[in-house]
Protein backbone atom coordinates (compact mmCIF):
# COMPACT_ATOMS: atom_id res chain seq x y z
CA UNK A 1 0.00 0.00 0.00
CA UNK A 2 1.55 3.20 -0.89
CA UNK A 3 1.81 5.78 1.79
CA UNK A 4 0.32 9.58 2.08
CA UNK A 5 3.58 11.14 1.16
CA UNK A 6 4.22 9.38 -2.27
CA UNK A 7 0.36 10.19 -3.21
CA UNK A 8 1.27 13.85 -2.34
CA UNK A 9 4.39 14.01 -4.64
CA UNK A 10 2.66 12.55 -7.09
CA UNK A 11 -0.09 15.41 -7.01
CA UNK A 12 2.57 17.98 -7.05
CA UNK A 13 4.34 16.43 -10.29
CA UNK A 14 1.28 16.68 -11.91
CA UNK A 15 0.89 20.16 -10.91
CA UNK A 16 4.45 21.11 -12.19
CA UNK A 17 4.03 18.80 -15.38
CA UNK A 18 0.41 20.55 -16.14
CA UNK A 19 0.21 22.66 -19.58
CA UNK A 20 -0.88 26.54 -17.67
CA UNK A 21 -2.30 27.72 -20.72
CA UNK A 22 -5.07 24.98 -20.63
CA UNK A 23 -5.29 25.54 -16.78
CA UNK A 24 -5.77 29.35 -17.78
CA UNK A 25 -8.39 28.61 -20.22
CA UNK A 26 -10.39 25.41 -18.39
CA UNK A 27 -10.19 27.07 -14.48
CA UNK A 28 -13.40 28.87 -12.86
CA UNK A 29 -11.76 29.11 -9.58
CA UNK A 30 -11.42 32.10 -7.72
CA UNK A 31 -8.13 33.21 -7.37
CA UNK A 32 -8.42 33.23 -3.74
CA UNK A 33 -8.76 29.35 -3.87
CA UNK A 34 -5.67 29.18 -5.47
CA UNK A 35 -4.03 30.83 -2.58
CA UNK A 36 -5.61 28.67 -0.12
CA UNK A 37 -4.84 25.94 -2.01
CA UNK A 38 -1.01 26.92 -1.79
CA UNK A 39 -1.15 27.43 1.86
CA UNK A 40 -3.56 23.82 2.59
CA UNK A 41 -0.47 22.06 0.80
CA UNK A 42 1.83 23.21 2.61
CA UNK A 43 -0.36 22.35 6.23
CA UNK A 44 -0.67 18.97 4.72
CA UNK A 45 2.75 18.15 4.14
CA UNK A 46 3.28 19.47 7.54
CA UNK A 47 1.01 16.80 8.58
CA UNK A 48 2.57 13.96 6.76
CA UNK A 49 5.78 14.73 7.75
CA UNK A 50 5.30 15.00 11.59
CA UNK A 51 5.73 11.66 12.28
CA UNK A 52 8.80 11.90 10.89
CA UNK A 53 9.94 15.15 12.56
CA UNK A 54 9.50 13.42 15.79
CA UNK A 55 11.49 10.57 15.07
CA UNK A 56 14.63 12.52 13.32
CA UNK A 57 18.13 11.78 14.62
CA UNK A 58 19.20 15.21 13.85
CA UNK A 59 18.89 19.05 13.53
CA UNK A 60 19.84 18.56 9.46
CA UNK A 61 17.26 16.30 9.30
CA UNK A 62 14.98 18.41 10.72
CA UNK A 63 16.01 21.25 8.06
CA UNK A 64 15.88 19.04 5.54
CA UNK A 65 11.87 18.54 6.02
CA UNK A 66 11.40 22.42 6.84
CA UNK A 67 13.18 22.93 3.27
CA UNK A 68 10.75 20.26 1.34
CA UNK A 69 7.80 21.86 3.37
CA UNK A 70 9.44 25.53 1.90
CA UNK A 71 9.41 24.36 -1.98
CA UNK A 72 5.96 22.75 -1.91
CA UNK A 73 4.78 25.78 -0.80
CA UNK A 74 6.56 28.27 -2.95
CA UNK A 75 5.79 25.97 -5.64
CA UNK A 76 2.06 26.10 -4.68
CA UNK A 77 1.91 29.87 -4.37
CA UNK A 78 4.12 30.43 -7.72
CA UNK A 79 1.72 28.57 -9.52
CA UNK A 80 -0.95 30.28 -7.77
CA UNK A 81 -0.33 33.54 -8.78
CA UNK A 82 1.12 33.14 -12.16
CA UNK A 83 -2.00 31.67 -13.10
CA UNK A 84 -4.12 34.25 -12.08
CA UNK A 85 -1.58 36.48 -13.85
CA UNK A 86 -1.72 34.89 -16.98
CA UNK A 87 -5.64 34.71 -16.82
CA UNK A 88 -5.86 38.16 -16.49
CA UNK A 89 -3.39 38.90 -19.60
CA UNK A 90 -5.13 36.83 -21.73
CA UNK A 91 -8.35 37.96 -21.27
CA UNK A 92 -7.60 41.42 -22.04
CA UNK A 93 -5.37 40.31 -25.34
CA UNK A 94 -8.59 38.57 -26.33
CA UNK A 95 -10.91 41.24 -25.51
CA UNK A 96 -8.47 43.75 -27.47
CA UNK A 97 -7.83 41.13 -30.60
CA UNK A 98 -11.81 41.34 -30.80
CA UNK A 99 -11.98 44.45 -30.89
CA UNK A 100 -14.40 44.57 -27.99
CA UNK A 101 -14.40 47.51 -25.53
CA UNK A 102 -12.93 46.93 -21.71
CA UNK A 103 -13.06 49.28 -19.45
CA UNK A 104 -10.81 47.32 -16.95
CA UNK A 105 -8.24 46.52 -18.85
CA UNK A 106 -5.89 48.46 -18.01
CA UNK A 107 -6.22 47.60 -14.35
CA UNK A 108 -6.10 43.71 -15.47
CA UNK A 109 -3.15 44.06 -17.04
CA UNK A 110 -1.18 45.89 -14.39
CA UNK A 111 -2.93 43.80 -11.97
CA UNK A 112 -1.77 41.13 -13.89
CA UNK A 113 1.97 42.30 -13.85
CA UNK A 114 1.94 42.67 -9.62
CA UNK A 115 0.68 39.09 -9.34
CA UNK A 116 3.76 37.66 -11.73
CA UNK A 117 5.56 39.80 -9.62
CA UNK A 118 4.32 37.66 -6.85
CA UNK A 119 5.36 34.56 -8.62
CA UNK A 120 9.16 35.72 -8.84
CA UNK A 121 9.07 36.30 -5.16
CA UNK A 122 8.07 32.76 -4.66
CA UNK A 123 10.33 31.59 -7.79
CA UNK A 124 13.65 34.19 -8.26
CA UNK A 125 15.50 31.46 -10.43
CA UNK A 126 12.98 30.72 -12.95
CA UNK A 127 13.98 31.98 -16.30
CA UNK A 128 10.69 31.08 -17.62
CA UNK A 129 8.87 33.45 -15.49
CA UNK A 130 11.85 36.38 -15.87
CA UNK A 131 11.09 35.35 -19.91
CA UNK A 132 7.08 35.67 -19.43
CA UNK A 133 8.12 39.78 -17.06
CA UNK A 134 10.08 40.61 -19.85
CA UNK A 135 7.57 39.92 -22.60
CA UNK A 136 4.45 41.97 -20.79
CA UNK A 137 6.52 44.68 -19.36
CA UNK A 138 7.99 45.02 -23.06
CA UNK A 139 4.05 45.34 -24.24
CA UNK A 140 3.91 47.71 -22.18
CA UNK A 141 6.42 49.78 -23.27
CA UNK A 142 8.65 49.53 -20.09
CA UNK A 143 12.14 48.95 -20.84
CA UNK A 144 14.45 49.15 -17.96
CA UNK A 145 11.69 46.36 -16.48
CA UNK A 146 12.58 44.16 -19.80
CA UNK A 147 16.58 44.87 -19.00
CA UNK A 148 16.21 43.83 -15.50
CA UNK A 149 14.35 40.99 -16.20
CA UNK A 150 17.04 39.75 -19.17
CA UNK A 151 20.00 40.71 -16.36
CA UNK A 152 18.23 38.17 -13.90
CA UNK A 153 18.22 35.45 -17.09
CA UNK A 154 21.64 36.48 -17.76
CA UNK A 155 22.62 35.38 -14.38
CA UNK A 156 20.35 32.24 -14.42
CA UNK A 157 20.99 30.48 -18.02
CA UNK A 158 23.68 32.89 -20.29
CA UNK A 159 22.90 32.11 -23.69
CA UNK A 160 23.90 33.61 -27.09
CA UNK A 161 20.16 34.76 -27.34
CA UNK A 162 20.39 36.32 -24.27
CA UNK A 163 23.22 38.24 -24.88
CA UNK A 164 22.10 39.97 -28.43
CA UNK A 165 18.90 40.33 -26.91
CA UNK A 166 20.33 42.44 -23.73
CA UNK A 167 22.92 43.81 -26.22
CA UNK A 168 19.58 46.00 -28.13
CA UNK A 169 18.13 46.61 -25.04
CA UNK A 170 21.50 48.11 -23.70
CA UNK A 171 21.47 50.16 -27.37
CA UNK A 172 17.90 51.13 -27.41
CA UNK A 173 18.60 52.68 -23.86
CA UNK A 174 21.76 54.55 -25.36
CA UNK A 175 24.15 52.45 -22.96
CA UNK A 176 26.06 51.54 -25.51
CA UNK A 177 29.71 50.83 -23.45
CA UNK A 178 27.18 48.05 -21.89
CA UNK A 179 25.75 47.04 -25.14
CA UNK A 180 29.42 46.26 -26.69
CA UNK A 181 29.78 44.05 -23.34
CA UNK A 182 26.99 41.98 -24.07
CA UNK A 183 27.98 41.74 -28.54
CA UNK A 184 31.26 41.13 -27.35
CA UNK A 185 30.23 38.07 -24.91
CA UNK A 186 28.09 36.50 -27.59
CA UNK A 187 31.26 36.81 -29.84
CA UNK A 188 32.60 34.18 -27.77
CA UNK A 189 29.91 31.98 -27.67
CA UNK A 190 30.26 32.45 -31.25
CA UNK A 191 32.50 33.59 -32.59
CA UNK A 192 32.11 32.44 -36.22
CA UNK A 193 29.49 35.36 -36.03
CA UNK A 194 30.37 37.96 -38.50
CA UNK A 195 26.66 40.05 -38.11
CA UNK A 196 27.88 40.36 -33.95
CA UNK A 197 30.82 41.65 -34.93
CA UNK A 198 29.33 44.06 -37.61
CA UNK A 199 27.26 45.20 -35.09
CA UNK A 200 29.71 46.55 -32.80
CA UNK A 201 31.01 48.31 -35.60
CA UNK A 202 28.01 49.81 -36.20
CA UNK A 203 27.71 50.63 -32.18
CA UNK A 204 31.19 52.24 -32.01
CA UNK A 205 30.22 54.07 -35.50
CA UNK A 206 26.45 55.80 -33.96
CA UNK A 207 28.47 56.77 -30.81
CA UNK A 208 31.17 58.63 -32.54
CA UNK A 209 28.15 60.27 -34.25
CA UNK A 210 26.15 60.98 -31.50
CA UNK A 211 29.59 62.30 -29.52
CA UNK A 212 30.17 64.73 -33.07
CA UNK A 213 26.90 66.26 -32.80
CA UNK A 214 27.14 67.14 -29.17
CA UNK A 215 30.83 68.32 -29.89
CA UNK A 216 32.84 66.01 -28.51
CA UNK A 217 35.21 65.54 -31.29
CA UNK A 218 37.71 64.09 -29.52
CA UNK A 219 35.73 61.10 -28.05
CA UNK A 220 33.78 60.87 -31.30
CA UNK A 221 37.19 59.91 -33.51
CA UNK A 222 38.26 57.62 -30.66
CA UNK A 223 34.91 55.88 -31.52
CA UNK A 224 35.81 55.51 -35.19
CA UNK A 225 39.10 54.49 -34.96
CA UNK A 226 37.66 51.50 -32.66
CA UNK A 227 35.06 50.79 -35.48
CA UNK A 228 37.84 51.11 -38.12
CA UNK A 229 40.30 48.79 -36.29
CA UNK A 230 37.35 45.96 -35.23
CA UNK A 231 36.60 46.47 -39.08
CA UNK A 232 39.82 46.03 -40.41
CA UNK A 233 39.72 42.47 -38.68
CA UNK A 234 36.26 41.86 -40.45
CA UNK A 235 37.70 42.44 -43.79
CA UNK A 236 41.26 40.64 -43.43
CA UNK A 237 38.66 37.55 -43.13
CA UNK A 238 36.11 38.69 -45.91
CA UNK A 239 36.38 41.14 -48.42
CA UNK A 240 32.93 42.16 -48.64
CA UNK A 241 31.81 45.25 -50.56
CA UNK A 242 29.44 46.37 -47.09
CA UNK A 243 32.46 46.42 -44.83
CA UNK A 244 34.56 48.65 -47.65
CA UNK A 245 31.70 50.98 -47.64
CA UNK A 246 31.60 51.66 -44.30
CA UNK A 247 35.43 51.37 -43.88
CA UNK A 248 35.77 54.40 -46.42
CA UNK A 249 32.96 56.70 -44.34
CA UNK A 250 34.99 56.12 -41.34
CA UNK A 251 38.22 57.04 -43.38
CA UNK A 252 36.03 60.10 -44.81
CA UNK A 253 35.46 60.73 -41.12
CA UNK A 254 38.75 60.42 -40.08
CA UNK A 255 40.10 62.73 -43.06
CA UNK A 256 41.90 60.44 -44.57
CA UNK A 257 40.06 61.09 -48.53
CA UNK A 258 43.07 58.99 -49.96
CA UNK A 259 42.10 55.53 -47.78
CA UNK A 260 38.40 56.37 -48.00
CA UNK A 261 39.13 56.72 -52.25
CA UNK A 262 41.15 53.36 -52.13
CA UNK A 263 38.45 51.94 -50.22
CA UNK A 264 35.74 52.89 -52.46
CA UNK A 265 36.92 51.65 -55.72
CA UNK A 266 37.90 48.34 -53.72
CA UNK A 267 33.70 48.10 -53.09
CA UNK A 268 33.40 48.80 -56.21
CA UNK A 269 35.62 45.99 -58.20
CA UNK A 270 34.15 43.30 -55.85
CA UNK A 271 30.31 44.38 -56.64
CA UNK A 272 30.02 46.65 -59.74
CA UNK A 273 26.36 47.27 -58.13
CA UNK A 274 27.09 49.22 -55.46
CA UNK A 275 26.09 52.63 -56.32
CA UNK A 276 26.86 54.24 -52.92
CA UNK A 277 30.74 53.37 -53.89
CA UNK A 278 29.98 55.13 -56.79
CA UNK A 279 28.60 58.45 -55.79
CA UNK A 280 30.92 59.06 -52.54
CA UNK A 281 34.13 58.20 -54.68
CA UNK A 282 33.20 60.87 -56.90
CA UNK A 283 32.48 62.76 -54.33
CA UNK A 284 35.51 62.80 -53.34
CA UNK A 285 37.04 63.47 -56.20
CA UNK A 286 34.49 66.75 -56.93
CA UNK A 287 35.62 68.12 -53.55
CA UNK A 288 39.60 67.36 -54.66
CA UNK A 289 38.99 69.46 -57.89
CA UNK A 290 37.28 72.02 -55.83
CA UNK A 291 40.35 72.08 -53.79
CA UNK A 292 41.95 72.16 -57.05
CA UNK A 293 40.29 75.33 -58.19
CA UNK A 294 40.31 77.51 -55.11
CA UNK A 295 43.98 77.15 -55.07
CA UNK A 296 44.46 78.41 -58.86
CA UNK A 297 45.25 75.38 -60.80
CA UNK A 298 42.45 75.00 -63.22
CA UNK A 299 44.07 71.89 -65.19
CA UNK A 300 44.10 69.41 -62.12
CA UNK A 301 40.43 70.41 -61.20
CA UNK A 302 39.03 69.66 -64.70
CA UNK A 303 40.73 66.16 -64.26
CA UNK A 304 39.44 65.55 -60.84
CA UNK A 305 35.77 66.53 -62.06
CA UNK A 306 36.19 64.51 -64.88
CA UNK A 307 36.67 61.47 -62.52
CA UNK A 308 33.96 62.32 -60.24
CA UNK A 309 32.03 62.61 -63.47
CA UNK A 310 32.94 58.95 -65.01
CA UNK A 311 31.87 57.29 -61.30
CA UNK A 312 28.24 58.99 -62.02
CA UNK A 313 27.76 58.06 -65.63
CA UNK A 314 27.57 54.43 -64.18
CA UNK A 315 24.95 55.47 -61.62
CA UNK A 316 22.41 58.35 -63.60
CA UNK A 317 22.88 57.20 -67.27
CA UNK A 318 19.16 56.37 -68.09
CA UNK A 319 18.10 59.75 -65.59
CA UNK A 320 16.48 58.24 -63.19
CA UNK A 321 18.07 59.06 -60.02
CA UNK A 322 17.40 61.26 -57.05
CA UNK A 323 17.18 65.28 -58.24
CA UNK A 324 20.19 65.86 -55.98
CA UNK A 325 22.45 63.37 -57.74
CA UNK A 326 20.92 64.43 -61.31
CA UNK A 327 21.74 67.91 -60.89
CA UNK A 328 25.58 67.06 -58.84
CA UNK A 329 26.12 64.86 -62.09
CA UNK A 330 25.39 67.83 -64.39
CA UNK A 331 27.03 70.18 -62.46
CA UNK A 332 30.67 68.39 -62.69
CA UNK A 333 30.36 67.35 -66.20
CA UNK A 334 29.94 70.95 -66.88
CA UNK A 335 33.36 71.57 -64.78
CA UNK A 336 34.58 69.14 -66.62
CA UNK A 337 33.45 70.26 -70.22
CA UNK A 338 32.10 66.66 -70.76
CA UNK A 339 28.76 65.99 -72.41
CA UNK A 340 27.32 69.10 -71.85
CA UNK A 341 24.25 68.45 -73.89
CA UNK A 342 23.19 65.54 -71.27
CA UNK A 343 24.14 67.27 -68.63
CA UNK A 344 21.58 69.84 -69.32
CA UNK A 345 19.09 67.19 -69.76
CA UNK A 346 19.92 65.73 -66.46
CA UNK A 347 19.66 69.05 -64.52
CA UNK A 348 16.39 70.16 -66.22
CA UNK A 349 15.03 66.29 -65.33
CA UNK A 350 16.30 67.51 -61.94
CA UNK A 351 14.15 70.61 -61.81
CA UNK A 352 10.84 69.16 -62.99
CA UNK A 353 10.87 68.47 -59.21
CA UNK A 354 12.26 71.34 -57.56
CA UNK A 355 11.79 74.41 -59.86
CA UNK A 356 12.64 76.98 -57.55
CA UNK A 357 15.91 75.25 -56.21
CA UNK A 358 18.40 78.01 -56.71
CA UNK A 359 21.16 75.35 -57.21
CA UNK A 360 19.90 73.25 -59.95
CA UNK A 361 18.90 77.03 -61.63
CA UNK A 362 22.60 77.98 -61.32
CA UNK A 363 23.77 74.55 -62.74
CA UNK A 364 21.82 74.71 -65.59
CA UNK A 365 22.76 78.74 -66.55
CA UNK A 366 26.77 77.68 -66.03
CA UNK A 367 26.09 74.68 -68.46
CA UNK A 368 24.24 77.68 -70.26
CA UNK A 369 27.63 79.66 -70.48
CA UNK A 370 29.75 76.55 -71.06
CA UNK A 371 27.71 75.56 -74.46
CA UNK A 372 28.04 80.06 -75.56
CA UNK A 373 24.51 80.86 -74.53
CA UNK A 374 25.67 83.59 -72.34
CA UNK A 375 22.71 85.61 -72.52
CA UNK A 376 20.41 83.15 -71.17
CA UNK A 377 23.30 81.77 -69.21
CA UNK A 378 22.86 85.50 -66.98
CA UNK A 379 19.24 85.02 -66.79
CA UNK A 380 19.57 81.40 -65.09
CA UNK A 381 22.25 82.61 -62.98
CA UNK A 382 20.59 85.94 -61.80
CA UNK A 383 18.29 83.94 -60.96
CA UNK A 384 19.79 81.68 -58.75
CA UNK A 385 21.66 84.43 -56.76
CA UNK A 386 17.83 86.06 -56.31
CA UNK A 387 16.56 82.70 -54.83
CA UNK A 388 20.01 81.57 -53.13
CA UNK A 389 21.31 84.45 -51.71
CA UNK A 390 25.21 84.99 -50.90
CA UNK A 391 26.81 82.16 -52.11
CA UNK A 392 30.38 82.77 -53.25
CA UNK A 393 30.14 79.94 -56.18
CA UNK A 394 27.12 81.40 -57.88
CA UNK A 395 28.86 85.26 -57.14
CA UNK A 396 31.38 83.78 -59.01
CA UNK A 397 29.66 82.23 -61.72
CA UNK A 398 28.26 85.82 -62.32
CA UNK A 399 31.26 87.41 -62.65
CA UNK A 400 32.44 85.34 -65.60
CA UNK A 401 29.78 85.72 -67.15
CA UNK A 402 29.73 89.77 -66.28
CA UNK A 403 33.60 89.00 -67.97
CA UNK A 404 32.22 87.00 -71.06
CA UNK A 405 29.45 90.00 -72.01
CA UNK A 406 32.33 92.74 -71.45
CA UNK A 407 31.59 94.53 -68.39
CA UNK A 408 34.35 94.38 -66.82
CA UNK A 409 33.01 96.74 -63.57
CA UNK A 410 29.65 94.34 -62.76
CA UNK A 411 32.49 91.22 -62.86
CA UNK A 412 35.38 92.56 -60.55
CA UNK A 413 31.83 93.75 -58.32
CA UNK A 414 30.59 90.03 -58.40
CA UNK A 415 34.16 88.60 -57.65
CA UNK A 416 35.13 90.99 -55.32
CA UNK A 417 31.74 89.79 -53.43
CA UNK A 418 32.68 86.33 -54.10
CA UNK A 419 35.93 86.78 -52.47
CA UNK A 420 34.36 88.56 -48.88
CA UNK A 421 32.01 84.88 -49.08
CA UNK A 422 35.34 83.22 -49.03
CA UNK A 423 38.42 84.97 -48.42
CA UNK A 424 41.05 81.34 -49.54
CA UNK A 425 39.95 81.70 -53.10
CA UNK A 426 42.91 81.63 -55.06
CA UNK A 427 41.11 81.43 -58.20
CA UNK A 428 38.84 84.51 -57.91
CA UNK A 429 41.76 86.53 -56.30
CA UNK A 430 44.23 85.36 -59.60
CA UNK A 431 40.56 86.53 -62.03
CA UNK A 432 40.46 89.91 -60.03
CA UNK A 433 44.65 90.53 -59.84
CA UNK A 434 44.17 90.24 -64.09
CA UNK A 435 42.30 93.25 -64.19
CA UNK A 436 44.65 95.47 -62.05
Amino acid sequence: MLNKQFWLVVRIKLMSSCPLRWLVNKTKINFNVFIKTGTLLSLLLGLVTTSSFANAKSDSDFTTYLYRLEAVRDRALTYAYYLRSAYLKNRVNHLISSRRIYKRARNDIFESVFLLEKSLEYSPKSSTLWKEYADINGQLGRVNKVIEAYEHILKLSPSLTVYQKLGALYELTDQPELAIKQYELAVKSAPGDVTLKERIVDVYIEQGFKSARNGNYEFSESQFLKARNKLNKLIRKENKARYLLKKGLLCELLAEHDEALESYKTAISIDPKETDAYIRASRIYSAMGDAALRAGKPEIAKTNYFQAAQLMLEVVPEQKSQSELLNFTAYILALSDKKLDFAESLVKEALKNDKKNSAYIDTLGWILFKKGNVDEALEKILHANDLGGDDPTMTDHLGDIYFKLGETEKAKKMWEKSLRLDSKNISVKNKLNELR
